[in-house]
């Protein structure tokens, strides 16, 4: 059976892609990290520091609770914390209980929450409801972090595997940023100065660049629904990134509370409006996005489960332009040309075939070079200067999952894996598809 080089492309294209990542979280954190921290001084309502005062802080999705102490001068840190919303509570004997609520704690950020006692009789228990300053001094660089909300209210189509490589949208959010720029292609863009090659992209922590050319591995992201948050920073990013730029994605993970959900992008060229320049068509086009995810508790403040699908499927019909050759060309019979095809057989000097110039003699050419001359340009197709039109046929399948277990108030472990599929039938060049 005879295979086309379209389809052998289509075989080689075809990809699955798994990942596996795990991080436990000790005390100290080892290697690239997405963690947040919270810290704060305590004092009195005269401002003097309260020391040994016991601050709790608990995640209000999952209620995991860490427990430490203010040293004596009334400052205390509690670190490695998982990106989400935590409440404060603070106690210290002769004191009212403080307790700071819906407190956003990104990744890779330390937010300061200061506790200001009130003496014990005039109230037993203050409560503070407030979102985070607006500008965090705890943490001398440039960052932006952007939410999942953000992402999906963009005026950007950022849904989705945008290209047929498989890659994610979230790719292109960069040159949206404060300080970022679009240079040419897709790809080429500059972040504070910092082109796209100096970038290091991780999810969770894990690295997500190339081995071998240091960019992002595009098809390794995560589906959409699966996102938390994204955090961009460009200062004084920490040596463990190891680049100028620094993207640092956050998956979600279940909570106490069931929550799911579903989506459908749809786009064809019916909805469409032609550009400016084009002749009132706008090409045909058939784009499908869709996919759910689901999360919650298998064991109640103890284990949780997140799982995200999304399915990309495609349709854009392409014409080629081709540089094919001639049945002249195929034959061997360059008499058409001006310059000399010369012979390496015989000493360099020009092919002639039967008195006629520039015409190669049938018997030096080779049969596999003919078959294989058969297999890229088919007689059918010799001399022309447009083929198609032709079916570019796209799909794109992730599906993630991810588990998290509190094993103390010190320890908790999370391990996520991931499946991508990704087959980009397209024509890249300008050889047509076997028939």
């Amino acid at each position: 059976m005879e295979t086309s080089l379209q389809e052998q492309r289509r075989e080689m294209k075809m990809a699955g892609r798994g990942q596996i990542g795990m991080v436990e979280m000790l005390k100290s954190a080892i290697g690239q990290s997405t963690d947040g921290n919270i810290t704060g001084t305590i004092t009195a309502s005269d401002g003097a520091f309260v020391p040994n005062a016991t601050v709790t802080v608990i995640n209000q999705g999952t209620q995991f609770s860490r427990t430490v102490h203010a040293d004596s001068s009334g400052n205390y840190v509690v670190s490695d914390l998982n990106p989400g919303t935590y409440a404060v509570k603070i106690d210290a004997p002769g004191f009212a209980e403080l307790q700071n609520n819906a407190i956003s704690l990104s990744a890779q950020q330390t937010v300061r929450i200061d506790g200001h006692l009130a003496v014990a009789g005039t109230t037993s228990e203050v409560t503070v409801t407030s979102e985070n300053p607006v500008l965090n001094l705890e943490m001398p660089s440039i960052a932006s972090t952007v939410t999942a909300e953000a992402l999906n209210d963009t005026s950007s189509n950022l849904l989705g595997t945008s290209d047929a490589t498989g890659d994610s949208g979230l790719l292109f959010y960069t040159t949206l940023l404060p300080g970022g720029s679009q240079a040419g292609t897709l790809f080429d863009w500059s972040m504070y100065g910092s082109r796209g090659s100096e970038a290091f992209y991780n999810v969770d922590g894990i690295s997500s660049n190339s081995a071998l050319y240091g960019n992002m591995v595009g098809p390794s992201l995560p589906p959409f629904g699966m996102v938390q948050e994204v955090e961009y920073s460009a200062v004084n990013n920490k040596a463990e990134m190891g680049q100028l730029f620094n993207v640092s994605m956050v998956t979600k993970s279940g909570t106490n509370a069931f929550h799911g959900d579903a989506f459908e992008n749809y786009g064809t060229n019916s909805l469409q409006a032609p550009g400016c320049c084009a002749a009132g068509k706008v090409g045909n086009f058939n784009q499908n996005d869709f996919g759910a995810d689901v999360g919650g508790p298998v064991l109640h403040n103890k284990l949780f489960f997140y799982a995200s699908a999304e399915l990309l499927r495609e349709n854009t019909p392409i014409t080629i332009n081709p540089s094919l050759p001639t049945a002249a060309f195929e034959a061997g019979d360059f008499s058409s040309l001006t310059t000399a095809i010369t012979n390496p057989y015989a000493g360099g000097a020009p092919f002639a075939y039967n008195g006629q110039y520039n015409h190669i003699d049938p018997s030096l050419i080779s049969s596999a070079a003919k078959y294989w001359q058969g297999l890229f340009y088919p007689s059918s197709i010799l001399g022309q200067s447009a083929l198609g039109p032709y079916a570019q046929n796209v799909y794109t399948n992730r599906f993630y999952g991810r588990a998290d277990y509190t094993l103390s108030q010190k320890n908790t472990l999370f391990a996520r894996v991931g499946y991508i599929r990704s087959s980009p039938e397209v024509l890249d060049s300008g050889l047509c598809p076997r028939r």
